[in-house]
Formats: C-alpha cells, structure tokens, sequence
C-alpha cells in the first residue's frame, strides 16, 4: 500500500479487506523470506561442511602418497629412483 497516496479511511478499507481474504499485512511475506533465507543458510553450511570434509580426505590421501614416496625414496640406493621419487614429490607438492 501507498501510503501517501491514500486517505487513512480508504488505507484502513484496504486493511480489513486483506484481514478479511486471510492475508495480515505481509507477515507471511515475511515468514516466507525468513523461511527461505534459514533454507539457504542450512544449505550453506551443509555445503561448507562437505568441502571441509572432502579437503581433509584429500589431505590425507595425500599425506599417505607421500609417505609412501618418502619410503621408497629412503629405502632405494639408486641414485636414478630418488630423483624420481623427488620429482613426484615436487608435483604433489604443487598440486599438479
């Protein structure tokens, strides 16, 4: 409603009229933006919640590569296989 352009009477027709078809001044205008902003925030946080879950998961398959590289690297004596097991953990490192 505007305000401005209506008489107090004829704003407070307009009123008893949307009480009368069950609407109440935008409350459940209100209710549903509220509602659907608590949907997103939960959604948001579901969403957050997964990728900590799938970065630690990485992180761990990762820390798990590397230890097996690490081991092959300090168990060999060829000078060919640590450059080789350096260089993969080169590119883990960076993500390659």
């Amino acid at each position: 409603m505007f305000l401005g352009l209506y008489t107090k009477k004829e704003v407070n027709k307009e009123k008893l009229k949307s009480y009368q078809n069950g609407y109440d001044d935008g409350t459940i205008f209100t209710k549903d933006l509220i509602e659907q902003s608590n949907f997103k925030s939960a959604k948001i946080y579901e969403l957050v919640e997964e990728n900590k879950e799938l970065k630690c998961k990485d992180k761990a398959e990762r820390q798990e590569k590397v230890r097996q590289i690490e081991a092959i690297k300090n168990r060999t004596k060829k000078h060919r296989v640590k450059k080789k097991c350096e260089a993969r953990l080169q590119k883990i490192r960076l993500g390659i």
